[in-house]
């Protein structure tokens, strides 16, 4: 279980926001770039810089305010904005601010083990009706942590090396919650094959202990969900996702095979994912393929075993999140 404490501390807190931008600049195509980011009721210059992520830009933007208050907007960059924005000044529109300071959204807080993270109350916005906490809480799909009473969303590890791949995921995360209401959710309207589709997965850090075994955190989910689905396209299979499952192939208006992935082999994880896979597979008359997707450890094999016991094969990654035996336990799809 994961306990987590704010960090008050002003010099802790400028260390941290330095760190955030040292590794967004890191990765940047363009740096310190002045653009006008519009929000409800005006704009205002700032400087931001851009990386590219899955073929889109994102942006972010940190400006200190005063003492140890940050102003940090984040937002995606359209191409056609992208490719002319350092000839004029362009506009942007901002996604999602994760501000640092009093009762602003955001927060960087420490666990247990040390490791520091950045953290969104939920609270967004964006001058459109209905677009408030509520409509966030309801249909964000990280995970949530309570800090002195208060839920927080989880949005990235600022110590973790995919440090940005799970900013920019979490920003694309927003920008599909914002836009829910002018279109409909088409991972949880229903069983049909036309309404099926694949939305990314959030990636939001969970520190695991996994002892001698690879070391994922919940921060890699949406990643191997993500490599996951691109293997199986590869392949030629039709894949989507939906909230109560990971990934799913499907043959016409048929699921075919249900897949759920774990970051974790603690027997809590386990049993979890036995227990979804199973309470899923019920709502078929034909019941789908099972599997369960985890990190390899050295138990895999006997694990292994016992899971197809009751129905269920096992696919294992490594550390840089690459299958290792996907292939065969495809055979009989």
């Amino acid at each position: 279980m994961i306990t987590m404490f704010p960090v008050e501390n002003k010099k802790e807190i400028d260390r941290y926001i330095k760190e955030i931008l040292k590794k967004f600049n890191d990765e940047s195509k363009l740096k310190q770039i002045v653009v006008q980011l519009g929000y409800q009721g005006g704009s205002q210059d700032c400087k931001v810089s851009i990386v590219k992520h899955n073929s889109k830009y994102f942006y972010l933007g940190i400006e200190k305010k005063r003492y140890s208050s940050y102003w940090i907007p984040t937002g995606i960059v359209p191409k056609d904005k992208y490719e002319s924005i350092t000839k004029k000044k362009t506009r942007l529109n901002i996604t999602v601010e994760i501000n640092i300071a009093g009762r602003s959204a955001g927060l960087i807080a420490r666990d247990n083990n040390g490791r520091i993270f950045l953290l969104h109350s939920g609270r967004i916005g964006g001058g459109r009706k209905r677009i408030n906490k509520k409509l966030f809480v309801n249909n964000f799909r990280g995970r949530w942590i309570n800090i002195n009473g208060k839920d927080y969303a989880l949005v990235a590890e600022i110590s973790s090396k995919r440090f940005v791949k799970q900013l920019c995921h979490f920003i694309e995360e927003v920008d599909r919650i914002k836009n829910l209401f002018n279109t409909s959710d088409s991972n949880d309207v229903g069983n049909k094959a036309k309404e099926w589709g694949y939305n990314k997965e959030f990636i939001g850090p969970k520190v695991s202990k996994l002892g001698s075994k690879v070391r994922v955190s919940e921060c890699d989910h949406g990643l191997i969900v993500d490599n996951l689905k691109n293997v199986l396209v590869d392949k030629g299979f039709k894949v989507a996702n939906k909230k109560s499952m990971d990934l799913f192939i499907y043959k016409g208006d048929k699921i075919e095979a249900i897949f759920e992935v774990k970051t974790d082999c603690d027997t809590s994880s386990i049993y979890s994912a036995v227990g979804q896979l199973l309470i899923n597979s019920l709502e078929f008359d034909s019941r789908p393929k099972l599997f369960m997707v985890l990190p390899n450890h050295s138990n895999i094999n006997r694990l292994k075993n016992i899971l197809q016991k009751i129905g269920i094969e096992l696919v294992s990654y490594n550390k840089q999140l690459e299958f290792i035996n996907l292939k065969s336990a495809l055979n009989n799809l």
